[in-house]
């Protein structure tokens, strides 16, 4: 397993920021038998998964709370975690364009830096809380970037977030109503997926991972639920036993590398 921290301009957000992203190793790395330059095969091209963080955290969640390299190597996977700040994967109005930077120069970088594929059908988009809402609404409005997508404890329907939680951070709430005028609703991944489904427009595989002791379980979970029932939605629902917390993301994760990783068999 190798890891590699980044840090390179980007002109959709205007200055720099970080990457963490880790690779398998390969397959003659430690075979004395096999010559230095020939155990790193320049022609190897990783399938890749775009991993987004939640809310409050950043990129370095998934390796200090969640042991993401060892993952990784299970799974023969690439993963590039970038930095997505409070932005819920949005652009921001006047300010960083965050989802056209997760969604087109993110991967035109690292598959210039890192050997990762620029197959579609080798790459991958997930992230917990936050990070699954913009994972999903990634997917949904660049289906044609991604072979699958993956959400834990993802915000499905604004409304109801709204409904739920209008008395507590007020400062979060007027960030998403900023971002989602300006993004033209794209916070509600159930209207984008109505969009998407009536206009009959290819949505990638989509697994959604909850936990049943989350405080969103009832009215984000099960209405999603009761949406993809409706609509035929190709989205394959699981919850289990868990809260909103690193210990069920690192069951989900594992759970949603193994789903990315047998695509790869099934090609």
């Amino acid at each position: 397993m190798s890891a590699i921290q980044l840090n390179f301009f980007s002109r959709c957000l205007n200055f720099r920021t970080e990457v963490r992203a880790v690779l398998p190793e390969y397959l003659g790395q430690r075979d004395a038998s096999v010559s230095r330059k020939k155990a790193f095969d320049v022609a190897r091209k990783f399938p890749v998964v775009y991993l987004l963080h939640g809310y409050t955290g950043d990129y370095s969640d998934w390796m200090s709370m969640i042991p993401i390299e060892r993952y990784a190597e299970k799974y023969g996977l690439a993963i590039v975690m970038p930095h997505g700040y409070n932005s819920w994967y949005m652009n921001i109005p006047h300010g960083p364009q965050v989802e056209t930077y997760i969604a087109e120069e993110l991967p035109a970088a690292m598959e210039a830096l890192l050997p990762v594929s620029e197959k579609a059908l080798e790459r991958f988009i997930a992230g917990l809380s936050m990070g699954g809402t913009g994972a999903v609404r990634t997917a949904l409005v660049y289906p044609d970037q991604y072979r699958a997508v993956a959400s834990a404890s993802g915000v499905f329907s604004k409304d109801a977030f709204y409904k739920q939680y209008r008395n507590g951070n007020s400062e979060e709430l007027e960030l998403i109503d900023r971002m989602d005028f300006a993004c033209r609703g794209r916070m509600d991944i159930l209207e984008l997926y109505r969009i998407c489904l009536s206009s009959g427009a290819h949505i990638p595989e989509h697994l959604c991972l909850y936990g049943t002791e989350d405080d969103m379980f009832s009215f984000q979970y099960r209405q999603f639920e009761d949406f993809v029932r409706k609509y035929s939605a190709p989205v394959q629902m699981r919850c289990q036993s868990g809260g909103h917390d690193f210990e069920f993301w690192d069951s989900a994760i594992q759970e949603i590398l193994q789903w990315f990783s047998s695509f790869g068999e099934s090609c």
